[in-house]
């Protein structure tokens, strides 16, 4: 049976001269993978610009469960973003996120919550004029839709593997130094006292603090790049 639901664009492979592999969430069928034949060929109809990271697209296609690489029926924009894929800034950021969410969700994942926030966050980055700590407010907020949101409980210290602050006679091999600490704490404050010296270091913390939870994460492609800006 057809059906029509948003999506949002996380990946895209190459597939023999022409065509394209991509890889979306969808608000109703979570991770799904399509085969695009033809789209890289001059006569295609189908503009590559629906394929950039984080891109929100209306589809058309037949879910039905299969082991072929489903295929678009229809497809278009859902809301086009004017800025998000023309600012050279603002691409790097959609790049690290679509590639956080493509190493973090599972294909069996259907969220309709996780859906809206994600879709609420693209429209605030295809809008902010500040981007340097959309980065970590993104993998902030994330962490709590996938369950390990840290725990801004009373302590000096933050313990990685515990997801909470700890006292400082409890420092360990798991816990981040003091001025990472208090970094990550006005992050959680979110008082409008943000970090702006930590912010590098506070990138790579938060990234560790990932990959406690999900131990394929690996290194991030994206990473350097997003840390050339943080330099900015």
């Amino acid at each position: 049976m057809i059906q029509t639901c948003k999506a949002i664009v996380l990946h895209k492979i190459a597939h023999g001269e022409t065509s394209l592999v991509v890889h979306v969430y969808t608000y109703d069928h979570g991770l799904q993978a399509f085969y695009v034949p033809g789209v890289r060929s001059k006569k295609s109809k189908i503009s590559s610009v629906y394929f950039l990271p984080l891109q929100v697209i209306q589809i058309s296609a037949d879910f039905r469960k299969t082991d072929k690489l489903l295929r678009f029926r229809e497809i278009g924009l859902h809301n086009p973003h004017h800025t998000l894929h023309y600012d050279p800034i603002k691409q790097t950021v959609a790049m690290f996120m679509a590639e956080v969410l493509r190493k973090t969700l599972h294909k069996d994942l259907v969220d309709e919550p996780l859906f809206l926030f994600l879709e609420e966050t693209i429209d605030k980055l295809n809008e902010d004029e500040k981007t340097t700590l959309f980065p970590h407010h993104f993998l902030l907020e994330l962490s709590g839709y996938l369950g390990f949101y840290p725990d801004d409980s009373p302590g000096d210290l933050f313990d990685l593997s515990e997801g909470c602050f700890v006292a400082l006679d409890q420092a360990g091999t798991h816990t981040l130094s003091s001025d990472a600490s208090t970094a990550l704490k006005l992050l959680l404050d979110n008082s409008g006292q943000e970090p702006t010296k930590e912010r590098h270091e506070l990138l790579q913390n938060l990234i560790r603090y990932y990959q406690y939870h999900y131990e394929d994460l690996g290194r991030l492609k994206s990473l350097d790049v997003i840390q050339e800006i943080l330099r900015g």
